[in-house]
C-alpha cells in the first residue's frame, strides 16, 4: 500500500515534477546528495544577476546560460525518491509494448547481515541496504532499488550500546527529538543513492510516536519516502504516515512470515490476487536462504503470471495518480 500527495503540474516523462513560468522559477532545492539538512527557496530573476554577460536586445542572460541554470535548478528540486529511482520500463505508456499488468513492489531486506543472492536476481526489487553510497549506486546499476535501513539502537541508557549508536548515528527511543534528528541529517549524510528510509523490524521505535515523527519529518525534509516493512499496515507508524504529506508505503504481504515452501508459495500468489484486486500490492521478505529458493521458483515464469514485478516507486507513483 503506497500514499502521499497528489503532485500538480506533472511534465511529460516525470510524474510529479513541478514547474512554474510565471515571473520567476521558483525551485525547491536539495542539497547536493541525500545528505544536505536544509531546503531553501530560490527564485530566478534576471535583475538580480548583478554585472554578467547580458542580450542586447532584453537585458537577460544569454538563452544557453539561462537554459543551463533551468535544467541544473529543475535537477536539484527533484527530491530523492524520484531522483534515485529505476525506471518502470516495462509499465512506461509511451512505450507501444508497455505491459499493463497490476504492481507487485517486492522489498528484500538482509538476513543476518547479509543480501546473499538477493543482489544478483535479475529483476526490479527493491533491496535494503545499512547505507547509502557505492554499495547503492551499484545496487541500482544492477536494476534494484534501495531503501536505507533505519536500524534503530533501542532505548538509550545503556552506556555502552548508547556510545555505539551515538558513533554509527543511529536513533534511538528516549532521546530529544533534536538529537535524533541530528543523527538522521549525518546518516542521509553518510551517501546518497536510495529512495528513502525502511522501518523493518523495529518495534521499540515503532511504538514510540515522538521517534517515529521525527523520523517522517526529516525523510521528507530530504525527499525520500518511508517504507514499514512491519507486517502490518495498522502499525503506529504507517498511521502517522498517511497523516504527513510524503510519499509512502507499507508492506501487505510478508512474503516468509512462515518459512515453509508451501506457505511462501501461498503468500506470493496472496500478493498476485491482492495486485489484481487493487492494481498494486507491497511484499515484504528477508534473505533467508530457503526464501530466495522460494522467489527463484515463483520469478521462473513471472510473463504468464497476472501481475509484474516493479520498482517500490512505481507503485508510489501508481497511487499518487489515483488520489
Amino acid at each position: 500500500m503506497a500514499g502521499g500527495p497528489d503532485p500538480k503540474q506533472q511534465p511529460p516523462g516525470r510524474p510529479g515534477l513541478g514547474a512554474s513560468s510565471r515571473s520567476g522559477m521558483r525551485l525547491a532545492l536539495l542539497g547536493a546528495g541525500a545528505g544536505a539538512a536544509v531546503m531553501a527557496t530560490a527564485v530566478f530573476n534576471p535583475e538580480l544577476l548583478g554585472d554578467g554577460p547580458l542580450s542586447e536586445t532584453t537585458g537577460t542572460p544569454p538563452p544557453a546560460e539561462e537554459e543551463l541554470a533551468l535544467a541544473a535548478g529543475a535537477a536539484a528540486a527533484e527530491p530523492a525518491w524520484r531522483r534515485f529511482a529505476v525506471p518502470d520500463r516495462a509499465g512506461d505508456a509511451r512505450v507501444q509494448t508497455a505491459d499493463a499488468r497490476p504492481l507487485i513492489a517486492l522489498v528484500i531486506a538482509p538476513y543476518e547481515g547479509s543480501l546473499g543472492a538477493a543482489e544478483a536476481i535479475d529483476a526490479p526489487i527493491t533491496l535494503v541496504l545499512p547505507a547509502g553510497g557505492e554499495a547503492a549506486h551499484a545496487a541500482r546499476a544492477r536494476g534494484h532499488e534501495v531503501l536505507l535501513d533505519l536500524a534503530s539502537a533501542g532505548r538509550a541508557g545503556d552506556a555502552a550500546r548508547d556510545a555505539a549508536a551515538a558513533a554509527g548515528a543511529r536513533v534511538q527511543t528516549g532521546l530529544p527529538a533534536a538529537e535524533n534528528a541530528r543523527r538522521l541529517d549525518e546518516r542521509f549524510a553518510g551517501g546518497d543513492g536510495y529512495v528513502g528510509v525502511a522501518v523493518i523490524g523495529d518495534a521499540e521505535a515503532a511504538a514510540d510516536p515522538q521517534l517515529l515523527r521525527t523520523v517522517f519529518k526529516n525523510a521528507e525534509a530530504h525527499g525520500l519516502l518511508v517504507f514499514d516493512g512491519r507486517a502490518s499496515n495498522k502499525g503506529g507508524g504507517y498511521l502517522l504516515r498517511r497523516a504527513s504529506a510524503g510519499p509512502s508505503a507499507a508492506a501487505e504481504i510478508v512474503v516468509d512470515a512462515e518459512r515453509t515452501p508451501e506457505a511462501m508459495a501461498e503468500a506470493l500468489a496472496s500478493a498476485e490476487r491482492l495486485a489484481e484486486a487493487q492494481g498494486s500490492c507491497v511484499a515484504f521478505a528477508r534473505a533467508h536462504p530457503e526464501t530466495l529458493r522460494a522467489l527463484s521458483a515463483w520469478l521462473s515464469d513471472r510473463d504468464a503470471a497476472k501481475a509484474r514485478l516493479a520498482p517500490l516507486t512505481a507503485v508510489v507513483e501508481a497511487s499518487l495518480a489515483e488520489r
